[in-house]
């Protein structure tokens, strides 16, 4: 979470995709330019934190097939594509496909950098969310067998001696399996550990 939000513009115009890179510059937005869908696939730059400014029209590799290889790799860049008026049909699909948004050619500056600053935002909402459910599943994982059990009837309401007879083991082997899981699981209430299992689900 370290890295500097980046908007990479991919265009094979060499124009266009200079004035949007003049343009972000300009506002202070940090910017590298591609030639080609397939060059900045190579760069892996896709994994960085920032944003896609992606024209549709390109020889070899179009927009859309971009979009639709990030979308098979499980990649959240938030996208922004740059379409002239005769592929609005085309830009309507990338939206469906989970698109940020497009603008349309001539792009109106302001425009610009008020689009990749929202982008910006989505992006770290989405990482910061990535992460708090990674270090979630990370506190599921450490539990044991029983201690998995033992949370699951805790969490439908079940007194300890209760889960002593479901579960056939004694009530202190309860006490201190439940203990272990608000422990691993870092949570000092009942509630809390609800809520912590519901954000699972």
């Amino acid at each position: 979470m370290q890295q500097q939000p980046t908007a990479f513009t991919v265009d094979d115009d060499e124009q266009m995709r200079n004035a949007i890179i003049r343009t972000l510059r300009n506002a202070d937005i940090p910017v590298e330019g591609f030639a080609s869908a397939k060059e900045f696939l190579g760069s892996g730059k896709f994994t960085h934190q920032g944003c896609l400014l992606l024209d549709q029209n390109m020889p070899e590799m179009d927009g859309l097939q971009l979009q639709e290889i990030l979308l098979e790799k499980d990649n959240g860049i938030p996208i922004i594509f740059i379409s002239g008026c005769a592929q609005i049909s085309a830009s309507i699909q990338a939206l469906k496909n989970g698109a940020f948004d497009f603008i349309e050619k001539p792009f109106d500056n302001e425009q610009l950098v008020r689009v990749v600053k929202s982008a910006f935002e989505l992006d770290l909402k989405n990482r910061l969310t990535q992460m708090q459910q990674s270090l979630t599943q990370q506190k599921f994982d450490s539990l044991s067998k029983r201690e998995e059990e033992v949370m699951h009837w805790v969490v439908e309401g079940k007194s300890n001696k209760e889960i002593a007879r479901i579960l056939d083991i004694s009530y202190r082997t309860v006490e201190i399996h439940r203990t272990n899981v608000m422990k691993k699981m870092e949570v000092d209430s009942i509630a809390s550990l609800v809520k912590l299992c519901l954000t699972k689900q």
